[in-house]
């Protein structure tokens, strides 16, 4: 299902459900579905700029997408001569049915956010070097989680910002004393052809910041009293780009490029506001501290 919002952008919606037993008529009724399944999916693609007038030439485009996948077995895996539902039934609180429930379903989320090229038009007449149609910038995030009867929790979640600046111009080439009488010999010519540009032609800049999160917890599930750690996997980078082309003269030209990769450092352990909210706050304060410093 697909619905277009005038200028504004579209909203897309699918999803699929399947319950025990389903499949095609030749199958036998072993070879056929176990499971209840819900599946959906909902992504939007909007261009925010129009809702502002259209002499400001703001370009906002955001894509949002979100979908679910819950799997229910017909049987406890947990006691496989059971079935679920008499399990859940049968649970003596509300507690334990919970996580009778949590511990079956295998469960998967994915989000996602986007910004790309937001950036403000170029106004009519000449370009400057401080017009803020240089400036674009980028951000996006995404997050994968997910549980099953092995798993406690699987969560994934990648953060991308960037910020971008790039002027080109076609500067006025000066050659002082290309009309002067004086210098018309040809033992004059390397005078006569003397010429500079006051303003380099390229000049730019772009900074991008990305962090990877991953945290794997197994489920114990032979002994649930003993615990299995989490693992975790942490990437956090910071890329600067520099790029600056001057043509100092027409055969004299001058071309610069730069490259900056910096870690930033993250203390050991989990990073959730609500799940680890006793280390979070120093979590962050060592992280903002470490970009002030431009990483590493």
């Amino acid at each position: 299902l697909q619905t277009r919002l005038a200028d504004f952008g579209t909203i897309d919606i699918a999803g699929t459900t399947s319950t025990p037993g389903w499949g095609s008529i030749e199958k036998k009724v072993n070879d056929r579905s176990k499971e209840e399944i819900i599946q959906y999916d909902i992504s939007s693609n909007m261009e925010l700029g129009n809702f502002f007038p259209e002499k400001a030439k703001i370009r906002l485009p955001i894509y949002v997408g979100y979908s679910e996948s819950i799997v229910n077995p017909e049987y406890n895996p947990l006691d496989p001569d059971i079935p679920l539902k008499a399990a859940l039934v049968n649970a003596e609180t509300r507690e334990e049915r919970d996580s009778i429930k949590e511990i079956s379903q295998d469960y998967t989320r994915r989000k996602s956010i986007n910004f790309t090229n937001v950036s403000v038009g170029k106004s009519p007449g000449k370009s400057h070097i401080w017009d803020i149609s240089n400036w674009s910038l980028n951000y996006s995030f995404n997050e994968y989680y997910a549980r099953n009867i092995n798993t406690e929790i699987n969560v994934t979640r990648n953060y991308r910002g960037g910020l971008n600046y790039m002027y080109n111009t076609r500067p006025k080439n000066i050659a002082p004393f290309k009309k002067a009488n004086i210098f018309r010999k040809p033992f004059f010519r390397l005078i006569k052809d003397f010429n500079f540009y006051l303003l380099p032609n390229h000049l730019s800049f772009r900074t991008d910041i990305y962090r990877h999160y991953n945290e794997v917890k197994t489920r114990n599930i032979s002994n649930p009293f003993l615990k299995i750690k989490p693992t975790f996997r942490k990437d956090f980078e910071w890329n600067r780009f520099y790029d600056f082309k001057y043509d100092i003269t027409k055969s004299l030209k001058f071309d610069f490029s730069a490259t900056n990769t910096a870690r930033i450092d993250e203390p050991i352990g989990g990073v959730d506001k609500y799940r680890y909210k006793d280390t979070y706050e120093s979590w962050k304060d060592s992280v903002l501290l470490n970009i002030r410093n431009f990483g590493r």
